[in-house]
């Protein structure tokens, strides 16, 4: 009788188990659908980031660089952080998912901090600045594969003197 009553209760927790893994299975799936829309949003405001990944849908844009932006930059992170702890709950998601959930809560402090000294760094030295960045990025970054391009390639030429306003 004992034997069977083990058993019994070995089958139930067995089941529970199993249960439990299957709902951090979807948990984890819905939370890594939720990180890919994260990052394709965070990708889609920035045009020159797209260009990196072969995306073209502002290819005739440049970054905003204003304070603005920044700040809405920011906000989206925030926004996003904020969705993450209202939707999963840490313990409900698989160890990869896990990582990517305290990734996006390291990025979004990390943006914060970053933002509050935005305005703290050289605009221009001898090896980074705009001056530089935009030469290159156009001449290793932007294909030219066909019209739209070039013509985009042109936009994106007569949109760098705003980046020095």
């Amino acid at each position: 009788m004992k034997i069977e009553i083990f058993f019994l209760a070995l089958v139930a927790l067995l089941g529970c188990w199993i249960a439990n893994a299957a709902d951090i299975a979807t948990e984890s799936k819905r939370a890594n659908e939720f990180f890919d829309k994260c990052w394709d949003e965070t990708v889609a405001r920035h045009p020159v980031d797209e260009s990196f990944y072969g995306i073209k849908t502002h290819y005739d844009q440049l970054e905003d660089l204003s304070d603005e932006k920044a700040a809405a930059d920011l906000k989206a992170l925030q926004d996003q952080l904020a969705t993450l702890h209202r939707d999963f709950k840490l313990e409900s998601l698989d160890a990869p998912t896990q990582l990517s959930y305290k990734l996006l809560e390291l990025e979004v402090q990390r943006a914060a901090e970053e933002f509050r000294f935005r305005n703290d760094v050289y605009p221009i030295s001898q090896m980074r600045g705009v001056h530089a960045q935009i030469p290159t990025f156009l001449i290793n970054v932007h294909k030219v594969d066909n019209e739209k391009d070039a013509r985009a390639y042109i936009a994106r030429l007569n949109a760098i003197p705003k980046l020095f306003d």
